[in-house]
């Protein structure tokens, strides 16, 4: 049977099968699309693989290590969430496991306890010279990293229950000294408790240490007479603010203990971002009016260079075919205008040649209409190639086709080099693209690697 299947006739079939569907997908206009701009389009696939290899050996977060083994994240991290397949029996099915960071044992905990506490020693200060003469607020966090938390908490050394309870909120737990209504002579003592905690292994609850004790004394802020009067404001809007909620408005004092204050509203700065808007505005279409000027001149110059192997190309078959220069012109202009007109594309050359021939058909002489022509584009090859005509007009000049076939040759030349120059220009046109792929490809291998962490 099978040797029948592979009998020629059966291969003959398949090879037509082949040849069909290779012409529906040369066929098929994605495929014509990506022919079209072949070598970008190869260029961007070999990024692309490049990038893919470097995800599949370096980015991609490995799983499993050693065929069993889930990684932990760092103390203080979050919870991983790996999914992977088990296989049992030789059925495969989905695992989906979380797995908590890793915790300290207690010995660790209680060695980091002592090392955050000599650390706080020395920076809890904030701007204080040292602990018995506070008088700035105190920094103290309640995060310090790698897992640790710190709880704070002031204890005033007062036996009398109404001074303890006024004393106990003169510093909260972020750091905030209140000792603005202290006197000058004041000096409350206490102590400022920290307690550590953090998760070790094998207690769901958190581990916490003993009580740091830091023995304090706080005093009065030393303040000036403008900061004062600016304290003592604040305290009187919001007295006047308690007092007044019933009324429609707030009615702010305007003397503090002899100092007459005036008020003014802050300036609004979105008047100045509207205004910097509207300049901008105004500057980028201006811009964009420039830039679309020199684009458009810059297509045009770039229409001349590509339509003057043509006019060389042309000028040679009329005329090596015996036409006069004056019909050949003619002619010329009609074929020019013509492709103009079946593509709606805008060039220079095609208008001045149907400009030159509108004076022809008047009357005017070759050489007067050439040498008009020759000043409204003033490009040195037309320029070349319109004198090289005049003579052959005013001289006569036998050798006309063969100088015409050489002119071909250095235009069809330049031509080549033109076409070299475009090609680089779009390559590097083609950089901006490539980097944003490249930004692309980076943020799936990165961000997807610290998601995982």
């Amino acid at each position: 049977m099978m040797n029948n299947f592979f009998k020629k006739p059966q291969v003959h079939i398949i090879r037509t099968h082949i040849k069909t569907l290779k012409d529906e997908i040369t066929a098929c206009p994605i495929f014509k699309k990506f022919k079209e701009n072949q070598k970008r389009n190869i260029y961007i696939l070999l990024i692309t693989l490049m990038f893919l290899v470097l995800y599949v050996f370096f980015g991609r977060d490995k799983i499993l290590y050693d065929g069993n083994k889930l990684s932990r994240a760092t103390v203080g991290g979050n919870n991983k969430i790996y999914n992977f397949y088990g296989i049992i029996d030789n059925k495969k099915f989905d695992i989906s496991a979380i797995v908590s960071p890793k915790r300290y044992s207690v010995d660790e905990a209680n060695n980091l306890f002592k090392k955050c506490f000599d650390e706080i020693l020395i920076n809890a200060l904030g701007e204080n010279d040292d602990y018995f003469n506070i008088r700035f607020d105190l920094d103290l966090k309640s995060d310090l990293g790698q897992g640790i938390t710190a709880e704070w908490r002031f204890i005033p050394d007062e036996k009398d229950s109404t001074l303890y309870y006024k004393y106990l909120t003169l510093i909260d737990k972020y750091g905030k000294v209140y000792n603005n209504n202290l006197s000058e002579n004041d000096v409350v003592s206490g102590s400022l408790e920290v307690q550590f905690s953090t998760l070790v292994s094998g207690i769901d609850e958190k581990y916490k240490s003993n009580k740091f004790v830091i023995p304090i004394k706080i005093k009065k802020r030393l303040i000036d007479s403008f900061e004062s009067v600016k304290l003592k404001l604040f305290d009187e809007i919001s007295s006047i603010d308690k007092s007044s909620q019933g009324l429609e408005s707030l009615v702010l004092p305007k003397k503090i203990d002899g100092f007459i204050i005036n008020y003014r509203e802050k300036f609004d700065y979105t008047i100045l971002i509207i205004v910097a808007f509207g300049i901008s505005l105004i500057f980028l279409f201006t811009y964009r009016d420039k830039y679309n000027v020199e684009k458009e001149e810059k297509n045009l110059k770039k229409g001349l260079i590509l339509d003057y192997p043509q006019l060389i190309t042309k000028s040679l078959l009329y005329i090596g075919a015996g036409m006069s220069i004056r019909n050949a012109l003619i002619r010329i202009a009609d074929n020019y205008n013509k492709n103009v007109r079946d593509t709606k594309t805008v060039r220079i050359l095609p208008t001045k040649l149907e400009k030159m021939k509108m004076k022809l058909v008047n009357g005017i002489s070759e050489v007067v209409a050439l040498e008009e022509l020759s000043k409204e584009i003033d490009d040195r090859n037309y320029t070349r190639f319109f004198n090289i005509l005049i003579q052959n007009i005013k001289n006569g000049n036998k050798d006309l086709k063969m100088i015409l076939e050489i002119e071909m040759g250095d235009a069809l030349y330049e031509r080549k080099m033109n076409a070299k120059r475009l090609a680089e220009e779009a390559s590097t046109k083609l950089v901006l693209p490539l980097m944003l792929i490249f930004g692309i490809i980076m943020a799936v291998i990165i961000i997807p690697a610290f998601m995982n962490m």
